[in-house]
Protein backbone atom coordinates (compact mmCIF):
# COMPACT_ATOMS: atom_id res chain seq x y z
CA UNK A 1 0.00 0.00 0.00
CA UNK A 2 1.30 2.88 -1.10
CA UNK A 3 1.14 6.13 1.71
CA UNK A 4 0.45 9.48 0.60
CA UNK A 5 1.60 13.04 1.64
CA UNK A 6 -1.16 15.90 2.23
CA UNK A 7 0.21 19.05 1.83
CA UNK A 8 -1.25 21.79 4.46
CA UNK A 9 -1.63 24.83 2.92
CA UNK A 10 -0.40 27.36 5.33
CA UNK A 11 -1.28 31.41 4.79
CA UNK A 12 1.54 33.74 4.06
CA UNK A 13 2.17 35.69 7.58
CA UNK A 14 0.90 39.41 6.79
CA UNK A 15 1.83 43.01 8.44
CA UNK A 16 -1.09 44.08 11.01
CA UNK A 17 -1.71 46.68 8.65
CA UNK A 18 -2.47 44.78 5.57
CA UNK A 19 -4.78 42.32 7.53
CA UNK A 20 -6.54 45.73 9.22
CA UNK A 21 -6.76 47.12 5.05
CA UNK A 22 -8.09 43.13 4.19
CA UNK A 23 -11.11 43.21 6.75
CA UNK A 24 -13.98 45.29 6.66
CA UNK A 25 -15.02 45.03 10.13
CA UNK A 26 -11.57 45.74 11.34
CA UNK A 27 -11.12 48.64 9.18
CA UNK A 28 -13.80 50.01 10.77
CA UNK A 29 -12.63 49.39 14.09
CA UNK A 30 -9.22 51.03 13.07
CA UNK A 31 -11.15 53.93 12.36
CA UNK A 32 -12.93 54.30 15.58
CA UNK A 33 -9.88 53.96 17.56
CA UNK A 34 -7.87 56.60 15.50
CA UNK A 35 -11.06 58.88 15.89
CA UNK A 36 -10.66 58.32 19.52
CA UNK A 37 -7.37 58.53 19.99
CA UNK A 38 -7.75 62.04 17.58
CA UNK A 39 -10.63 63.13 20.06
CA UNK A 40 -8.52 62.76 22.97
CA UNK A 41 -5.65 65.08 21.50
CA UNK A 42 -8.55 67.60 21.33
CA UNK A 43 -9.22 67.46 24.54
CA UNK A 44 -6.07 66.52 26.50
CA UNK A 45 -5.53 70.60 26.97
CA UNK A 46 -8.37 71.26 28.00
CA UNK A 47 -7.79 68.92 30.78
CA UNK A 48 -6.28 69.70 34.14
CA UNK A 49 -2.14 68.22 34.26
CA UNK A 50 -3.66 66.00 36.82
CA UNK A 51 -6.26 64.02 34.54
CA UNK A 52 -3.76 64.73 31.75
CA UNK A 53 -1.79 62.15 33.35
CA UNK A 54 -4.41 59.47 34.19
CA UNK A 55 -6.94 59.95 31.65
CA UNK A 56 -6.55 57.23 28.55
CA UNK A 57 -8.90 57.40 24.99
CA UNK A 58 -11.65 54.13 25.56
CA UNK A 59 -13.36 52.97 22.78
CA UNK A 60 -15.87 55.25 20.12
CA UNK A 61 -19.41 53.93 18.48
CA UNK A 62 -22.64 55.06 18.15
CA UNK A 63 -23.49 55.79 21.73
CA UNK A 64 -20.43 57.37 22.88
CA UNK A 65 -17.03 57.81 23.71
CA UNK A 66 -15.38 56.01 26.67
CA UNK A 67 -12.70 57.62 28.61
CA UNK A 68 -10.91 55.60 30.92
CA UNK A 69 -9.09 56.06 34.42
CA UNK A 70 -7.05 54.01 36.75
CA UNK A 71 -9.54 54.89 39.94
CA UNK A 72 -13.24 56.07 41.03
CA UNK A 73 -11.44 59.46 42.38
CA UNK A 74 -10.01 60.21 38.71
CA UNK A 75 -13.51 59.37 37.43
CA UNK A 76 -15.30 61.06 39.70
CA UNK A 77 -13.15 64.61 38.85
CA UNK A 78 -13.47 63.47 34.95
CA UNK A 79 -16.98 63.42 35.40
CA UNK A 80 -17.03 67.02 36.37
CA UNK A 81 -15.14 67.99 33.23
CA UNK A 82 -17.39 66.13 31.27
CA UNK A 83 -19.91 68.41 29.94
CA UNK A 84 -16.64 70.82 29.38
CA UNK A 85 -15.04 69.08 27.26
CA UNK A 86 -18.03 67.57 24.56
CA UNK A 87 -18.67 71.16 24.09
CA UNK A 88 -15.20 71.74 23.37
CA UNK A 89 -15.29 68.85 20.79
CA UNK A 90 -18.50 70.37 19.28
CA UNK A 91 -16.90 73.70 19.12
CA UNK A 92 -14.06 72.27 17.44
CA UNK A 93 -16.17 70.41 14.90
CA UNK A 94 -16.49 66.77 15.58
CA UNK A 95 -19.31 64.83 16.10
CA UNK A 96 -21.35 65.24 19.38
CA UNK A 97 -21.17 61.96 21.08
CA UNK A 98 -21.71 61.55 24.86
CA UNK A 99 -18.38 60.92 26.78
CA UNK A 100 -18.58 58.10 29.36
CA UNK A 101 -15.95 57.43 32.00
CA UNK A 102 -14.99 54.29 33.13
CA UNK A 103 -12.09 52.90 35.71
CA UNK A 104 -9.50 50.29 34.69
CA UNK A 105 -9.19 47.07 36.27
CA UNK A 106 -5.92 46.20 37.30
Amino acid sequence: MASRTVACAVPLPMSLEEALEGSASLAQLRARWTESAARFEAVRPVLPPDLQRCVEPGSLDATGWTLRVPHAAAAAKLRQWCPLLERHLAQGGWKTTPIRVRVQRP
